[in-house]
């Protein structure tokens, strides 16, 4: 059950610094909804924040395979198949079966006040709309400034 959606190809690949930290590289394929929920794009900043992961069997399986490349809350997304505008990689986490990630693992602090307003108007929205009505919710821009994919 836990890799029914997801096939992994290799362990996550170290890269240089991006932003004074180190990064990684994850490959999945999803054979279905993703169900990872990202904050909404906020510019300049050129990326997605992690808001949610546990109702992702792709990414439960990743990082399963993966235990010091994990793809978790708070983590920054910096690319998706190769797209760095954070709206062309909503598109390419909504429609693409085979899913390059390039992940950084620590935020700046501009990035953690986002990831923390994101974060809140997620849990709000859970609470307000009942957690059983937020999951499964994919590709559709939420109440919260969160994005369900």
């Amino acid at each position: 059950a836990l890799f029914s959606n997801a096939i992994y190809q290799r362990p996550g690949e170290r890269s240089p610094h991006v932003d004074g930290v180190q990064a990684y590289t994850a490959q999945l394929y999803s054979h279905g909804p993703l169900n990872l929920v990202t904050s909404e794009p906020k510019l300049p900043m050129r990326n997605l924040l992690v808001l949610q992961t546990s109702n992702s069997p792709a990414i439960q399986a990743w990082n399963f395979m993966n235990p010091y490349q994990r793809i978790e809350v708070g983590h920054a997304i910096m690319a998706v198949n190769g797209k760095t505008d954070p709206y062309e990689m909503l598109q390419e986490l909504a429609t693409a079966q085979t899913l390059n990630f390039f992940i950084k693992d620590k935020l700046t602090r501009v990035q953690q006040r986002h990831f923390e307003d994101s974060l809140q108007k997620h849990h709000l929205a859970q609470l307000t709309l009942g957690i059983e009505e937020t999951q499964g919710i994919q590709g559709i821009q939420g109440p919260n400034s969160c994005q369900w994919i």
